[in-house]
């Protein structure tokens, strides 16, 4: 038998190349030699141009101050892929890490061996030594992650609205290599689950005052000859034939409409009708009647008394009981009332939701269901979920780039007075990939923006709608929010709610605003994006809204439609490294809501007129926070 040895040779590579034992790549002149790591320097650009401090921290943001945060939790992954990598693509090895890149610019990135750890001035590049970077041979591209440091503050709530989070998975290595398909950012919900006990003890406050309130009265009544009795009950409801008090039923249950079932709505309530009852007192002189086979009986305070039973006499029985069930509140030590009759929850976590869980105003809804308030929930048709409210995005950078390559050092190209990014990527005359000999890598492509900036401007139309100091904006959410694939475009399926409250000088006036940025994710093609504007009523004033009285003190809600412009209607409305400007004019607050309508099906009359349009972050120089 006569042994083939090259032919041998040629299937045990073979077998190699399919365990990832051995190179493949037809092109490398270095084909079925075991693939070694290699040490190479690393330089990558920052596109986004400086981007500036946290989005929300009012003291560094002032006029774009070219302030570079700096970029930390930087990720390479490496693939032999020579383009754009794709979802269905592999890594030829797992990810690593690379050092953070501080906030501070310098002329030169090598001095005597030393590297700098931030950006060159003017072309804003970065060069990772050869001691960080070790590459399989082959590799052609990368998948580079980083974000900015976060701004650290006491209470995780408040430090995650100033930053913003997304929660990365898939990320993980199977088997040495990671899967493309596998990398997921997810929104992070503000609270992940159906309303806290907190949302029904307050429901269970107010129904202790509402609910089934009537006052039985008994009386007696001279019939054929003989004393009878009776009774009558007077029910604290819309049949209540008092005016006064059948208006207060109505005003405490927002006339059976959705209304703020928050800590300081309810102290509201619960203030504003103690107070109306305290001065309430029926003059209402007419005698109460017991009708019997159709003969009328005057009824009478007691058997063989001289004083008639009056209506006063019912209406103000049934004061005096819902004046008594405030009481037992307080003997029950769920509330306080001090000498000025203001009414205080007992409980500082029912006094402080749902802002505490860092939750907009609005989303605490309650609604009278006739018997008593229940807590909108997930079943209740047009209110947004609790569960589905998320923190903006944080400030990411992402790049995914084919390779430039050198055979030697390239340190030298990384002073400021080298601006082009592709005047240095010149000197990279080597191969797409690398090989044995290769000392120098350039990402061809720069790290910019992983999320897009909703840049918003206010005004209303006239000094009726909006005076001075008397509503201002306290806050925006954003609907179509959903879980993004590894480079940052949305994935169908569930929407979340986007809640920004780091808004501080912006009010509704005539005049047009500063301006509001809040940091988005990346939205599907063609969908109109809903929001609403969150403000509060500092006027001192209830007024009428789209959905009964707007309180004073509390929170209201003007929704808005953002639609690509005309030509346009494919298109993304939020763009991943792009800024969505949009201009918003208020004309009347009768659309006003004391909650949060769901932003995923509205059927809305709207409440704000939008224009906009877009810019591109990283060539028209957009500040992201």
């Amino acid at each position: 038998m006569t042994w083939n040895c090259n032919a041998f040779v040629k299937r045990l590579a073979l077998l190699a190349c399919a365990a990832g034992i051995l190179s493949c790549n037809a092109d490398d002149p270095e084909d079925l030699v075991p693939r070694e790591s290699v040490s190479v320097s690393l330089a990558l650009r920052v596109g986004a141009e400086r981007p500036d401090a946290s989005k929300g921290d009012p003291s560094s943001i002032t006029e774009m101050n070219e302030t570079f945060r700096g970029m930390t939790e930087i990720l390479l992954i490496p693939f032999d892929v020579r383009g754009s990598i794709q979802e269905g693509d592999r890594s030829n090895a797992a990810g690593f890490s690379l050092p953070d890149i501080t906030s501070d610019y310098y002329e030169t990135a090598y001095t005597g061996g030393w590297y700098v750890p931030g950006l060159i001035l003017n072309n804003r590049s970065h060069l990772f030594p050869g001691s960080c970077v070790q590459l399989a041979r082959q590799t052609a591209s990368a998948l580079v992650y980083g974000k900015a440091p976060r701004i650290h503050r006491e209470n995780e709530v408040e430090e995650r609205h100033l930053n913003g989070i997304l929660e990365i998975s898939g990320i993980e290595p199977e088997e040495g290599r990671q899967v493309v398909s596998n990398i997921r950012f997810s929104p992070v919900r503000i609270f992940p689950t159906t309303p806290p006990a907190a949302a029904y003890s307050i429901a269970d406050i107010l129904s202790e005052v509402a609910s089934a309130a009537s006052q039985t009265t008994s009386y007696a009544y001279y019939a054929n000859g003989v004393w009878r009795s009776g009774s009558v009950s007077i029910v604290w409801n819309e049949t209540c034939s008092d005016a006064r008090l059948k208006e207060y039923f109505k005003w405490f249950t927002n006339d059976g409409n959705i209304t703020g079932g928050s800590g300081i709505s309810a102290e509201y309530l619960l203030s504003y009708l103690y107070r109306l009852l305290l001065d309430y007192s029926s003059y209402d002189e007419s005698v109460y009647e017991h009708i019997s086979g159709g003969a009328h009986y005057t009824a009478m305070k007691e058997a063989g008394g001289s004083e008639p039973l009056t209506y006063a006499d019912l209406y103000n029985a049934l004061r005096d009981y819902l004046l008594a069930r405030f009481d037992q509140l307080v003997l029950d030590n769920k509330i306080r009332i001090d000498e000025e009759h203001s009414v205080q929850l007992r409980s500082n976590s029912l006094r402080v939701y749902p802002g505490s869980y860092g939750l907009p105003e609005g989303a605490a809804a309650i609604l009278w269901n006739g018997l008593r308030f229940e807590v909108a929930d997930d079943t209740l048709d047009g209110v947004a979920p609790i569960s589905t409210y998320c923190y903006p995005p944080d400030l990411r950078y992402y790049a995914n780039s084919t390779f430039s390559t050198s055979t030697s050092d390239k340190e030298a190209s990384y002073t400021s007075e080298k601006p082009d990014w592709n005047a240095i990527l010149a000197d990279y005359r080597g191969a797409k990939s690398v090989y044995s000999d290769t000392r120098s890598v350039a990402l061809d492509q720069p790290l910019n923006y992983s999320c897009a900036m909703l840049r918003t401007t206010l005004r209303c139309t006239s000094e009726e709608v909006g005076r001075g100091t008397q509503y201002p904006l306290t806050g925006v959410i954003i609907g179509g929010q959903r879980q993004l694939r590894f480079d940052f475009s949305p994935l169908t399926g569930e929407e979340y709610f986007l809640y920004d409250n780091c808004v501080s000088g912006i009010y509704l006036t005539p005049e047009t605003s500063p301006v509001l940025q809040t940091l988005v994710s990346q939205t599907l093609p063609g969908e109109n994006v809903y929001f609403c504007l969150e403000f509060r009523n500092d006027s001192g004033v209830s007024f009428s809204g789209a959905d009964g009285r707007i309180l004073p003190g509390c929170k209201f809600y003007l929704v808005g439609r953002i639609e690509p412009p005309e030509g346009e209607s494919d298109a993304s409305i939020f763009r991943r490294d792009c800024a969505t400007n949009v201009n918003c004019l208020v004309s009347s607050l009768s659309e006003a809501r004391n909650s949060i309508p769901d932003l995923e099906h509205p059927s809305l009359t709207l409440g704000v007129i939008v224009t906009m349009n877009w810019m591109q972050a990283t060539s028209s120089y957009i500040v992201m926070y």
